[in-house]
């Protein structure tokens, strides 16, 4: 009975050590596509200066270690029910027109993965805004296996109707309604090229 209180004291002290320091439940996976359990922390807790970490803070439960890691280092992380990807991203400027292509040589970088089935996967790009240190967020849709990405909204301004409509050309359907207006969210995108454009 004492052993088992002893264990149980030690578990509860080491997770809210981890907790303390900013660190939250969860797992990585590595590039082998194993699942390692263990504590996360992907920013910095300081609200004055916020920060997110190019290489997130993780904490092995089994074996005990605590190591850095890049996105060339592992494919994704979670914590809190979020979901990271590690994707190769590369956004491209001509003329002031931004593509964002997605190829196997192209830096890889941190995207949190919102929903996504076998046609399409809603991310977004977290960032910190160098003016008001606010965490602001841009949403990308890509179709499976396709060598671009589009960004769905440009700020205030809503959504890149051209651009999304240029990109889901493949769907008559998403194109008559994405002009029409008839689409208002990111959300409702995924949900209706999931749906109707299967």
């Amino acid at each position: 009975m004492h052993k088992f209180l002893f264990f149980i004291l030690i578990f509860i002290c080491t997770t809210g050590s981890a907790q303390k320091k900013g660190y939250n439940k969860g797992y990585i996976v590595n590039l082998d596509g194993d699942t390692i359990l263990g504590w996360v922390k992907d920013r910095s807790t300081n609200t004055a200066f916020l920060e997110i970490y190019a290489r997130i803070r993780f904490r092995a439960k089994k074996p005990r270690l605590k190591r850095k890691y890049g996105t060339d280092e592992i494919l994704g992380y979670s914590y809190d029910n979020q979901y990271f990807e590690s994707v190769p991203l590369k956004e491209e400027t001509a003329l002031f027109k931004f593509n964002y292509s997605v190829d196997p040589n192209n830096e890889k970088v941190f995207l949190k993965r919102i929903v996504s089935n076998h046609l399409l996967t809603y991310y977004e790009q977290e960032f910190i805004d160098d003016d008001n240190s606010y965490l602001y967020a841009v949403p990308f849709l890509y179709k499976t296996n396709a060598k671009q990405m589009v960004r769905a909204t440009q700020g205030m301004f809503g959504l890149k109707r051209k651009k999304l409509a240029a990109y889901f050309s493949d769907c008559p359907k998403f194109v008559e309604r994405i002009k029409n207006k008839k689409l208002k969210t990111t959300q409702e995108i995924f949900e209706f090229y999931s749906n109707y454009c299967n």
